[in-house]
């Protein structure tokens, strides 16, 4: 009944998902420990695949945990970000249940995963969020700041610097090397000269950076 359950999930069948929902004795928590589907929940695989109408079946399932992870502890909520899936993140966010700064077993939040992945919009509507830990260190003590200036991800540092939110711009992980000094390392010229121009004058580079 559970493998029923997760295809259903899976291919978005939301009748078949309301049918076996009806079954008080099933469990709605139950992991694929496939090899290919690495402990994924109904909840995980349907944020995954999109599947936003299933999504809100699930969550007014009482019995449905919303933060189990799949192998790795990538929670529902990380893999929407992730996947930059802004529906369901926003879905979510309306959920007081969800645990929106979970990260994974390398320290990576869902905020980590949506900068990583330039998901623009989503790293937008998080950062107008002040539930997020926008400045949580992965397992290498690395921000999102951080990372994102070390991979020359221009467009999300610009908005992590617009956003009017308190950015940690000078952490340093665990080789002591700030996002200033990796952007440097790595040839990121924008991001470099972004943030020299942030370290002069804050507010006239937040001005200029909200009019673009």
């Amino acid at each position: 009944m559970e493998v029923e359950l997760f295809n259903a999930c899976q291919d978005g069948n939301y009748e078949e998902v309301i049918k076996l929902l009806q079954n008080e004795q099933i469990n709605t928590n139950w992991r694929n420990n496939s090899e290919h589907f690495d402990g994924k929940t109904p909840l995980y695989i349907a944020c995954e695949k999109r599947h936003i109408e299933v999504v809100k079946l699930l969550l007014n399932d009482e019995r449905v945990d919303i933060n189990e992870p799949k192998d790795g502890g990538k929670t529902p909520f990380y893999i929407a970000c992730k996947n930059g899936h802004i529906e369901i993140v926003k879905l979510l966010l309306n959920d007081e249940r969800v645990d929106y700064n979970k990260a994974n077993i390398h320290g990576r939040t869902p905020f980590y995963g949506a900068c990583f992945y330039e998901h623009i919009e989503v790293v937008k509507l998080l950062l107008n969020d002040e539930r997020i830990n926008i400045n949580k260190a992965n397992g290498n003590n690395a921000t999102p700041f951080l990372v994102s200036c070390s991979w020359g991800k221009t467009e999300v540092v610009k908005c992590l610097l617009e956003s009017g939110r308190e950015i940690d711009i000078y952490k340093k992980d665990i080789d002591g090397k700030t996002g200033c000094d990796w952007a440097k390392e790595e040839g990121n010229k924008d991001v470099v000269e972004l943030i020299e121009a942030f370290q002069r004058n804050p507010s006239e580079t937040r001005e200029k950076l909200r009019k673009l």
